[in-house]
């Protein structure tokens, strides 16, 4: 498999020279404005305010790794109906990418086989994607509210050592890792760990890998026709995740999302779930039309 030798440092000092050039250029023309908000090793918090809204965004940098699948991400597993064999196949054709989480530390992800598996899943007539809109937007605004979330991405880096984030800028790799050297995961740990950011939203971490491991569990197109007993599949299997303190990553399986999660944060979490399942409110249409996915 390739690996890439060197330590993110020259790509992030490459990625914070474009990206900051580039806000400078933004603002002169009068485009969208943008505010930087942090700038924590490679991360680029920022602000950008729309003719609509005001958007925050995460900017880190990435090198893809097409072709080659990671030994830790032992995906598809035996014996499972979704996806296909076939597909599953295909999918991982597309590789993985390295996310820069500090000058010596490069990140797993699966953003693009992420898309993939996710892309035209309810072509069948389900309600897969609905509902992780709705569980996703909930979360967000009634559940777990405040400017501090229940999971950072500082959990996801210790918990994974590999994870995706809103938006990255794509910067090309040079020198493929030879075999004697270093393995990813030693050479992050050996060499520092990643930039916190306090600010990551909980939904892009944990309620697409709900949704996954429950596309797995149920692969009949029949368990995702009724949307209200989809939906709260969905609240249910949250709420058990924030009891356990426990979620496996989708694709390595080794990794527990919550791991590093604050405990009281999850308590909390887990009593709004609980009330709001015994007395679930499924007039959700507001939520329906107004939340989106990443």
């Amino acid at each position: 498999m390739t690996l890439y030798t060197r330590p993110p440092r020259p790509y992030v000092s490459l990625h914070h020279a474009f990206c900051f050039s580039l806000f400078v250029l933004c603002n002169r023309l009068s485009l969208d404005k943008v505010s930087v908000l942090e700038s924590t090793g490679p991360i680029i918090r920022v602000i950008v305010e729309t003719s609509g809204q005001m958007v925050e965004v995460e900017l880190l940098p990435m090198v893809e790794i097409p072709g080659c699948w990671p030994r830790k991400a032992r995906w598809p597993r035996f014996f499972k109906r979704w996806p296909s064999k076939d597909r599953a196949r295909c999918m991982k054709t597309f590789g993985f990418d390295l996310v820069a989480r500090s000058n010596y530390h490069w990140q797993l992800s699966f953003l693009r086989v992420e898309r993939l598996l996710l892309d035209g899943v309810d072509e069948d007539g389900g309600c897969r994607m609905k509902c992780l809109r709705v569980v996703r937007q909930l979360k967000e605004d009634v559940w777990c509210p405040g400017t501090r979330p229940v999971i950072t991405s500082q959990h996801l880096q210790q918990a994974l050592r590999g994870r995706h984030f809103i938006v990255r800028h794509t910067v090309p790799a040079v020198e493929p890792m030879r075999p004697e050297q270093q393995s990813l995961e030693q050479h992050g740990e050996q060499r520092g760990g990643a930039s916190p950011s306090l600010k990551q939203a909980l939904p892009l971490a944990t309620c697409k890998m709900i949704l996954l491991w429950e596309c797995e569990r149920n692969p009949s197109s029949k368990a995702w026709l009724d949307f209200g007993s989809c939906f709260l599949r969905l609240v249910s299997r949250l709420l058990k995740c924030s009891q356990q303190r426990f979620l496996r990553h989708y694709f390595v399986r080794r990794a527990n999302l919550l791991k590093y999660a604050d405990a009281n944060q999850l308590d909390k979490l887990a009593d709004n779930l609980s009330r709001f399942l015994q007395c679930p409110n499924l007039n959700l249409s507001p939520y329906c039309d107004n939340a989106s996915v990443c």
